[in-house]
């Protein structure tokens, strides 16, 4: 294809491409030291979905706030896992920012993991390294957040908010599930965080 043909599709495509609308202004400094915020729900609200057939309930389980810097985004498609929750989010915050330690390590995603490789002679441990950081498995709340999920970049500042949820289906006598981790000390399987995103604080801003 000709070069200029290609640039002048591409332009006409990115300029068709949906822009994130933000509902409202908030301009308070994210908080990067603090670890993030979860409070029980007593009465957790059920959601329904169909996803390949399968009938799913989502239990909202445990309002939830993280906040970091993004190390990571990757998105996923394959499976009624990535239909579901089609972005995984890398973040790093607190002791690992001190002194940019965070910048010491190599951090990549793959098969729904995030991992992790520190420079040779890095002070801490992988414990404090899984203390500080969180692979956040992404159920989108409306198509806004997905726009805008799908525009941010590593080394953003964000705040992500929503619930941390319990996911089952079943079909023919087949079972399915995904439950998010409830604590910061866990590593290995299950130590990921599955969140129902209903909103995201970026640059000022609040989109829902």
């Amino acid at each position: 294809m000709n070069w200029v043909i290609y640039i002048f599709l591409l332009t006409a495509f990115l300029s068709c491409a949906p822009e994130p609308v933000p509902s409202g202004d908030d301009t308070t400094p994210i908080d990067l030291l603090n670890d993030p915020e979860m409070e029980i729900v007593e009465n957790p609200e059920t959601l329904m979905v169909r996803i390949n057939d399968i009938d799913f309930t989502i239990k909202l389980k445990a309002l939830y706030k993280v906040s970091g810097i993004v190390l990571s985004k990757k998105r996923y498609s394959d499976g009624w896992q990535g239909k579901m929750a089609p972005y995984d989010v890398a973040l790093v915050w607190g002791e690992l920012l001190r002194d940019s330690l965070y910048k010491k390590i190599k951090w990549w995603q793959e098969a729904r993991w995030y991992r992790w490789r520190p420079d040779n002679g890095f002070p801490k441990d992988n414990y404090f390294i899984a203390r500080y950081s969180s692979n956040n498995h992404v159920i989108l709340a409306s198509k806004n957040i997905e726009v805008l999920l799908g525009r941010i970049k590593k080394n953003d500042t964000i705040e992500l908010s929503g619930y941390l949820v319990d996911i089952n289906g079943s079909k023919n006598g087949n079972k399915y599930w995904w439950y998010s981790s409830m604590s910061r000390n866990d590593t290995g399987a299950g130590s990921c965080e599955v969140i129902y995103l209903t909103r995201i604080r970026l640059s000022g801003k609040v989109y829902e």
